[in-house]
């Protein structure tokens, strides 16, 4: 997996699925911390028009050209739908981040992602691997490391 996040991290243009209204929703804690470190943030959300002035798109198939690698961060109830229309629409990198999704719908759509080969991330925290991380982030990555989950 670690070769897939270092893949990641390496586009610079990003769609962030589940991208929330709510200033103090972890997906606009990663949104602004990304676009400081000079990525380019595409929100979805079906029931946005724009983010803080940003264009809002209401799915990744609707972004022109379809960026290469998203993030997907849904409530459970979207979660295996939002996997399969990102999958569709030819994203090639998508991070699963974490969600209370039950085993069999991440599992299902983890799988429906390997049969079209695309690269999965799966539940990894996508600040954790960035370089010069905020304290909390780089205490869970070294976390990570220390019980041998590190790029797994």
């Amino acid at each position: 997996m670690l070769q897939h996040i270092n893949h990641f991290l390496q586009e610079h243009r990003l769609a962030l699925i589940g991208a929330s209204r709510n200033h103090k929703h972890f997906s606009r804690l990663v949104m602004a911390d990304y676009q400081k470190r000079g990525y380019e943030i595409l929100p979805v959300n079906p029931n946005l028009h724009d983010l803080d002035g940003q264009k809002c798109w209401h799915s990744v198939a609707e972004i022109a050209p379809i960026p290469s690698a998203a993030m997907i961060m849904v409530p459970a109830s979207q979660f295996e739908r939002t996997v399969r229309e990102t999958a569709d629409a030819g994203v090639k990198t998508i991070w699963l981040v974490r969600s209370k999704t039950d085993k069999q719908a991440r599992a299902s759509a983890i799988d429906y992602c390997r049969s079209k080969n695309i690269a999965v991330i799966d539940a990894a925290c996508p600040m954790m691997y960035l370089k010069e991380t905020a304290l909390p982030h780089a205490i869970h990555g070294w976390i990570w490391k220390a019980v041998g989950m590190w790029g797994r």
